[in-house]
């Protein structure tokens, strides 16, 4: 079991989460499957099975979203059948498959066919973070007495600035997570729809700004020899377009 075949699952956003320790996780590469074998949680014969059922993924035809292998093997083990033996179907699976978490081109969220809003987008948001190894956002919660991640599947940034302060006490930005950091002008650049961006969070992430606060930064924007350029606190600053 390749790592390679668990990133063209990943591509198609289908993402195969396994119980290590205390937490589900992709095994990924040989260093997952090194994990899995020293967790004692699965017997012998669940890593075979594990790439049986990554082969069956493989089929176009399977939807995006989390597959619980091991949830199934188990169900398997317990009704007596050789999980080795039993061809996997997405009506098999329906209890063992969670809905793709995604963010649309104007930064709605769903999971599955259910928008994503109010209370439960702001615990989302509250819970998000980032995959430096997959470069992919993930929500990570606990069920029952285990941690679960769901990864997103975005088309846009899934932060959003949804204020901006300027004001003698400075600049800064209000992000739809509820969090606050300062602007930073000299980071604002546009992409090929002049939608505004800026990197966010510790890991430089980049945040899509919402009408509003996009409207109060580029009100004044002006074009000069090819430049754009806007006025923030008192500074002109030049606005790079990334296509």
């Amino acid at each position: 079991m390749s790592g390679l075949q668990i990133d063209s699952l990943i591509r198609r956003w289908i993402f195969p989460m396994v119980r290590i320790d205390r937490e589900f996780v992709i095994p990924i590469g040989d260093g997952g499957i090194d994990r899995l074998r020293n967790d004692g949680s699965y017997d012998p014969l669940f890593i075979p099975f594990l790439k049986r059922f990554l082969d069956t993924l493989a089929d176009p035809a399977w939807a995006p979203g989390s597959y619980f292998p091991a949830g199934w093997y188990r169900a398997l083990r317990k009704s007596g059948l050789e999980p080795l033996q039993v061809q996997a179907t997405q009506e098999l699976l329906e209890p063992f498959f969670g809905g793709e978490l995604h963010v649309n081109r104007l930064g709605r969220w769903r999971l599955g066919n259910h928008p994503v809003q109010g209370r439960v987008l702001q615990f989302f948001l509250r819970n998000l973070f980032f995959d430096e190894e997959l470069g992919l956002y993930y929500v990570r919660y606990r069920v029952e007495r285990f941690f679960e991640r769901r990864y997103l599947h975005h088309e846009s940034p899934p932060y959003r600035v949804v204020a901006v302060e300027l004001g003698r006490r400075g600049t800064g930005l209000v992000l739809n997570d509820g969090t606050r950091e300062p602007l930073v002008p000299e980071s604002l650049w546009l992409d090929a729809a002049e939608e505004l961006h800026c990197p966010v969070k510790p890991q430089g992430l980049p945040a899509r700004f919402a009408g509003a606060p996009r409207w109060e930064l580029l009100k004044d924007l002006q074009e000069r020899d090819g430049r754009l350029t806007v006025q923030i606190a008192g500074r002109t600053i030049e606005l790079p377009q990334r296509l």
